[in-house]
């Protein structure tokens, strides 16, 4: 589960209609995850924000989104990621 303002960008990256949403005993909209990478990056800035860089980043996880169209699509799926945090290119990359 994730804070909803977490994914709710005016870019509307994910649109709301495909969260699964709820509220918690506080009234704030929680929602099942729809995406892995968007809370790295939380965590990474605000966590890990006087780590080393560049950070190296791995994770698998389940994620949630319904979708009405695309009859047999799953509403729960396994994303996996990695993620380099912390160079503007590959040739930035030590150890490449």
């Amino acid at each position: 589960m994730e804070f909803y303002d977490v994914f709710s960008t005016e870019e509307n990256i994910i649109p709301q209609e495909t969260m699964f949403k709820f509220f918690d005993q506080q009234g704030r909209i929680l929602v099942l995850r729809p995406d892995i990478t968007i809370p790295i990056a939380r965590v990474a800035a605000t966590k890990l924000k006087d780590a080393a860089y560049p950070l190296r980043i791995s994770y698998i996880g389940n994620a949630f989104k319904y979708n009405e169209l695309g009859g047999g699509k799953q509403k729960e799926f396994t994303q996996a990621g990695v993620e380099i945090i912390g160079v503007n290119t590959p040739e930035r990359m030590p150890g490449l």
